[in-house]
């Protein structure tokens, strides 16, 4: 009885937050010339959670910046399921009904990231919550985990050109890459 209770407790504990985030994506302005043109996004998070630097902070990101977060997320956590970043979209991207979607998705990711014990104190997450230099700070944690990137080739493909025609067997090539065995955490 007593080791039931230990399972409990530890399951119980890994549903509640550690601590409060109270996170928020708001302003979308679009910044950049016609060959670079995108949107950038207000991060408003307050918390009384001390791996934050301030109670309160105000970061601007764009859509890649949340993207990444995702791939760090799903490559430091294996076997966790992580809340996805919408779908990109090639096309009108630049339409108000569409940034008001897109923007209320990447608020619903990271409040859900929020709620995770697990992966509201994860290092990547805390960085894309307060830092500053956010993109060279990625590329250093990159850097650090061994990896020049964490884009699989399919998804480098993606990010190059959203309309590329590379033809049928370049759009199934990352469907036959090989990882490790991950082992499920959730009993």
């Amino acid at each position: 009885q007593l080791e039931q209770s230990k399972i409990h407790q530890k399951q119980k504990q890994e549903k509640e937050p550690a601590v409060k985030l109270d996170i928020s994506v708001g302003d979308p302005i679009k910044v950049g010339d016609l060959t670079s043109a995108h949107i950038v996004y207000s991060v408003r998070t307050n918390t009384d959670s001390e791996l934050l630097r301030s109670p309160q902070t105000v970061v601007s990101r764009r859509y890649r910046d949340f993207r990444w977060l995702y791939r760090q997320l799903q490559s430091t956590h294996p076997g966790r399921i992580i809340p996805p970043p919408p779908d990109k979209q090639a096309v009108g991207r630049f339409n108000d009904d569409f940034i008001e979607a897109r923007r209320f998705a990447l608020e619903r990711m990271l409040v859900k990231i929020s709620k995770s014990p697990v992966l509201q104190t994860d290092p990547d997450f805390i960085m894309f919550l307060q830092s500053e230099r956010f993109s060279s700070e990625a590329r250093e944690r990159e850097k650090a985990a061994g990896a020049t990137s964490t884009f699989t080739a399919s998804e480098k493909d993606n990010d190059a050109s959203l309309n590329a025609s590379g033809g049928f067997l370049s759009s199934i090539g990352g469907a036959f890459s090989f990882s490790p065995k991950i082992v499920e955490p959730d009993e």
